[in-house]
């Protein structure tokens, strides 16, 4: 009964915010309110809506495909509006909300238009795109991309993700975007040649052994990406290299080029570990930030075994309550005094001018706190892929959340061939003046059998504006 009562609210609230919407405002400001409104309630329909609360999200999504706010100039509007979509094609996987040409031509741009300013971490529309990213990557948005034949926006999103990369990036932040090039390079099939040949001549270009001098995060992320799909990427590779010298790329390429065994490339992952905690072999600015907590540098070629570890995190939780802006994006579990029990969740933004984090919880729930003032932690990689977990939890809120296992079950098996260097990376990254977080990692999703699952879009025609669905 309560469930049934809180659905007919949010019902209620869709139609409301839909008929704010209709017609548009003509106060930009107004209209923005109403947007962010609107992106805010998205994220907590959950899938598989009956077919009345599909019906309530008919205005909104009406309003959402305008060209007068798809075609807006003003920055801000057109992210609200991509993140109302973003969470739309979470709400209606796996079939797409819109019919084939408003999918390719006007919502998978704007969405993929959000992913070029992920780089700006101090922007407070940081948490809007960190949040967009996150959702893209759990529920295989990037399938969508495959499907319509999108394979210019592909192209664009590996080029955003590899200008945008940064030091100052959480590891879930390049987790989601390892992910979502994983398995956009894994799912093309023999009929697109041409884009994984220009997916994998972009790899080739940012493992180059000059990038690796000026831009160290877009070469890891990239040795990363083809650590994990080196099979599919091997005979690519060797086509693209033929007359070229391959001792001018990253020693991965050289060794798939000339027929590396598979442990050569497991050596090569555990030189990859070396290269992230070695303070010599990376950027002066990534080697400034690694120290021991004591404050010294820490020496040459240190390998941080378990008690290091240990120590690292203790002084990583004895600090963390200093955070702001920093861990926005990251999975974090909230203490509820009144029920005795920790409650999972992200950072989705951070307001420097009170102080206050704004926490979205896996049942949808929205909430500011001042984490500074709460118990809270951040949660681990074993957590998150704990099948169990949502058995521990009170029955208001253990099946009301948007996500699920199978997604993390996925992304783990993704993970093998980088499962050497995460441990201590990630250690390492606490360690990092607490920029990063504890663990790579990345929302689940209810998903079932979607590993082999083709997206076939449920039509919605749109007229001649895209007001009609």
């Amino acid at each position: 009964m309560e469930s049934d009562a809180a659905e007919l609210e949010m019902k209620r609230q869709l139609r409301d915010i839909g008929a704010r919407l209709t017609p548009l405002p003509d106060d930009d400001e107004q209209l923005l309110r109403l947007l962010q409104e609107a992106a805010a309630l998205l994220y907590r329909v959950n899938q598989y809506q009956s077919d009345s609360m599909h019906s309530a999200l008919i205005p909104v999504m009406k309003v959402l495909i305008k060209k007068e706010l798809l075609d807006h100039t003003n920055s801000g509007m057109k992210l609200a509006v991509a993140s109302c979509l973003t969470a739309l094609i979470r709400i209606r996987a796996p079939e797409g909300p819109y019919d084939d040409d408003v999918m390719k031509v006007d919502v998978l741009k704007l969405v993929v238009e959000a992913f070029c300013k992920l780089d700006d971490v101090e922007c407070p529309s940081y948490g809007t795109r960190v949040s967009m990213l996150a959702t893209f990557a759990a529920v295989r948005g990037y399938t969508l991309l495959l499907d319509l034949d999108c394979n210019d926006l592909i192209r664009d999103m590996f080029r955003h993700f590899f200008r945008t990369i940064t030091n100052a990036h959480q590891e879930n932040v390049i987790s989601y975007m390892e992910t979502i090039m994983k398995f956009t390079i894994e799912e093309t099939t023999d009929m697109e040649q041409n884009l994984i040949q220009d997916l994998a001549s972009c790899l080739l270009q940012n493992v180059k052994k000059e990038e690796k001098e000026t831009l160290p995060a877009s070469f890891v992320l990239a040795e990363r990406v083809i650590g994990l799909c080196h099979e599919k990427l091997r005979p690519v590779f060797i086509e693209l290299l033929q007359g070229s010298p391959a001792n001018e790329y990253s020693s991965l390429i050289t060794s798939l080029v000339q027929d590396a065994e598979d442990n050569n490339i497991d050596a090569f992952m555990h030189d990859l570990d070396y290269f992230l905690i070695n303070k010599e072999a990376v950027s002066p600015e990534f080697s400034t930030m690694m120290s021991k907590p004591n404050g010294q540098p820490a020496d040459s070629g240190e390998e941080l075994h378990s008690k290091d570890v240990q120590e690292t995190k203790e002084a990583f939780n004895s600090k963390k309550k200093a955070l702001g802006g920093s861990i926005v994006g990251s999975r974090i579990k909230v203490w509820w005094s009144g029920d005795e029990m920790f409650y999972n969740g992200f950072v989705k933004s951070f307001d420097a001018s009170l102080g206050t984090h704004e926490i979205v919880y896996d049942d949808g729930d929205v909430e500011w706190l001042p984490l500074k003032n709460e118990k809270w932690q951040f949660i681990s990689e074993e957590e998150d892929y704990n099948p169990d977990a949502s058995a521990n939890m009170p029955q208001d809120r253990s099946d009301k959340g948007n996500f699920d296992q199978p997604f993390q079950d996925t992304l783990k098996a993704a993970s093998n061939y980088s499962s050497i260097i995460e441990e201590k990376c990630n250690s390492v990254l606490n360690e990092i003046q607490c920029l990063y977080s504890e663990t790579t990692s990345a929302f689940p999703v209810r998903i079932s059998g979607w590993e082999n699952c083709h997206l076939e879009p449920e039509k919605v025609t749109v007229e001649s504006q895209h007001t009609t669905l």
